[in-house]
């Protein structure tokens, strides 16, 4: 019997879903465990943050066309395709 993985399409499907319409859109709150300085910003240790799930799936300057519905953005030979470290 096939399972969902050997469906290539439906996976791409089903992450492009997760982008478009996160079920979860403000990450839990989480901390910075010593000092550190992010873009001149100066953060303490224990200073708490959340990261926006929404904004960053909805990033227009990461994202090409980022308010369509495109699966084969999960796919390594599409156009659209995004690695983690955000280069196409």
């Amino acid at each position: 019997m096939e399972t969902a993985d050997e469906f290539e399409y439906l996976r791409q499907c089903f992450y492009e879903s997760m982008r478009i319409d996160p079920p979860v859109t403000i990450s839990s709150s989480n901390y910075f465990n010593q000092d550190v300085t992010i873009d001149g910003v100066k953060i303490r240790a224990g200073d708490g943050f959340f990261v926006n799930i929404r904004a960053v799936h909805h990033d227009k300057t990461e994202w090409k066309e980022h308010d369509k519905y495109i699966p084969e953005r999960f796919d390594c030979q599409s156009e659209y395709f995004l690695r983690p470290d955000g280069k196409h």
